[in-house]
């Protein structure tokens, strides 16, 4: 997990924040993680199959590649190149930031790998829990993934191989919150 900043001043990109090691989710928090990603997905009217036109080692898709073959130990420096893009891509002062999540998996009845990047807002909220012989409210800030918390954009990179190599062909899913049928073009840019 990363966060990526709104841009402040001008031109200036504002250094990501980098996640220094993997997050492990119990299963309750990865089924949850999961079901978001696939509503997310399953959202037709605001997800596009897209089209890769880069895929050299330093693009996204040399990024995803690269995060497939990594390690456990390789993986958060690897996946900071992905914060790095989304960083310098958000060209506007008013694209808010957020977290940003890389994670990687198999998909499919070949369990064919893939790699995940969300860029998801952050807010704040409460919480109520029991406490020895009391409930109590507690205040909560930086959360996100919540139900009512949206996913500003997700892409999903799926490899057309079970084995990555050099040349494996990438197909490239993309949810963004802000898709309109005017707007399918410049969607995703962010993630390009």
């Amino acid at each position: 997990m990363h966060e990526v900043f709104q841009r402040k001043d001008g031109p200036n990109v504002v250094p990501p924040s980098y996640g220094n090691e993997l997050e492990i989710l119990d299963a309750k928090a990865l089924s949850h993680f999961g079901m978001r990603i696939t509503d997310a997905l399953s959202a037709q009217s605001k997800s596009i199959e897209m089209r890769i036109v880069k895929t050299e080692d330093a693009s996204v898709v040399g990024t995803a590649r690269r995060l497939v073959l990594a390690t456990d130990t390789d993986f958060p420096d690897v996946s900071n190149h992905m914060a790095d893009a989304l960083a310098d891509a958000q060209k506007s002062r008013g694209i808010p930031g957020g977290m940003l999540l890389v994670f990687d998996g198999k998909v499919g009845g070949d369990a064919k790998p893939f790699v995940g990047v969300i860029k998801a807002e952050m807010q704040s909220g409460f919480q109520r829990r029991s406490a020895a012989a009391k409930v109590v409210t507690e205040f909560l800030e930086n959360i996100f993934l919540t139900p009512a918390t949206r996913l500003y954009k997700l892409a999903l990179f799926i490899s057309d191989d079970v084995a990555v190599t050099a040349s494996t062909i990438w197909r490239c899913f993309v949810f963004d919150s802000n898709i309109t049928a005017r707007s399918a073009r410049e969607c995703s840019r962010i993630f390009l």
